[in-house]
């Protein structure tokens, strides 16, 4: 008995998943430089842009895989 209870509480740890938590990244952009230069995001993160420049800017990832 002490070893089927054993098994299940196994599967059990397998089969429940933590929360996974999103972070946010916040990227300055300034007339002639951009701080974090790099940021590495995972799925699910969101990134925030301060333009802090006069005019309009598009910014687009490496690979053009994305653009704002």
């Amino acid at each position: 008995m002490l070893r089927k209870t054993t098994l299940m509480a196994g599967l059990a740890t397998l089969f429940i998943s933590t929360p996974v938590q999103a972070d946010e990244h916040e990227i300055t952009v300034l007339p002639d430089a951009y701080f974090r230069e790099t940021t590495y995001v995972s799925a699910g993160d969101t990134i925030v842009f301060s333009n802090e420049n006069d005019g309009a800017l598009t910014v687009t990832a490496l690979g053009q895989t994305w653009v704002i």
